[in-house]
């Protein structure tokens, strides 16, 4: 069973070669052979003794084995439950290297292999070689950026501050914009401007409080926002809401 994965690494994209030695996981004793491409061996539930190069090399449970290419190397030993995976992979690996990943792990990547034999689906395996290979690979640092999407920052600030008694100044200082600004963003983003987009996160707060929780009336007002149960009461019928009385919510509780 031969297969191949393009599995995208840092900025790079890598191929992947997979033979017998991946999908048959016993095969852990080898004649002495080398490799055009470096080749990558994990090793799960017993110890496996190497020769890489010309040193003897006993694996552990739990390691992943990085052989460079062209180095001469052999499985001369193995531990009757010892299971092996290897692949290999067209990447520049100057010296051998050994790495520990946990035999968890590793027991989640042998069951992933079985899957995708019966499955041909190989989005499991690409995404565990793409996370071990970071290993061994010189991969560029992802440095992150401060969030600059408006749409983004503009449904936040609302999802978050709503009970709060904030204004258009405060979003238009929290985006670094103009007053001006801001309110023509909330509308493009939100569909209304700043006080009826804040009304109406008030309200559907207010109606699923209604429907999930047993808060009084006033309870509710105050959650969301309203200082009085009028300015509550007025919001709530301009959207078109008839608010039951306390007596009737705590009726239909019981």
């Amino acid at each position: 069973m031969y297969q191949e994965l393009n599995v995208r690494i840092g900025s790079d994209t890598h191929k992947v070669f997979m033979q017998d030695g991946f999908f048959n996981k016993r095969l852990l004793t080898s004649k002495i052979h080398r490799h055009n491409y470096a080749e990558v061996h994990f090793l799960l539930g017993g110890d496996v003794v190497y020769r890489i190069g010309e040193e003897i090399y006993r694996a552990k449970n739990g390691s992943m084995l990085v052989i460079p290419a062209g180095v001469f190397h052999a499985g001369v030993e193995r531990d009757e439950n010892a299971h092996q995976a290897a692949f290999q992979i067209d990447c520049e690996v100057s010296e051998f290297g050994v790495y520990m990943l946990g035999s968890a792990v590793l027991a989640e990547f042998f069951s992933e292999i079985d899957r995708c034999i019966s499955t041909e689906d190989y989005t499991g395996i690409s995404a565990y070689i793409t996370l071990f290979c970071r290993h061994f690979l010189a991969v560029e640092p992802v440095r992150s950026e401060h969030i600059s999407d408006p749409g983004f920052l503009i449904f936040e600030f609302f999802s978050n501050k709503y009970s709060e008694d904030i204004r258009l100044g405060d979003l238009a200082a929290s985006l670094h914009l103009s007053e001006r600004q801001t309110e023509r963003l909330v509308i493009d983003y939100m569909g209304a401007g700043f006080r009826e987009t804040l009304t109406s996160t008030r309200v559907n707060m207010a109606k699923q409080l209604l429907a999930v929780s047993d808060m009084s009336l006033g309870e509710i007002a105050s959650y969301v926002g309203y200082r009085t149960y009028a300015g509550f009461w007025k919001a709530m019928k301009k959207h078109g809401l008839t608010l039951p009385s306390d007596e009737r919510r705590e009726n239909e509780g019981d």
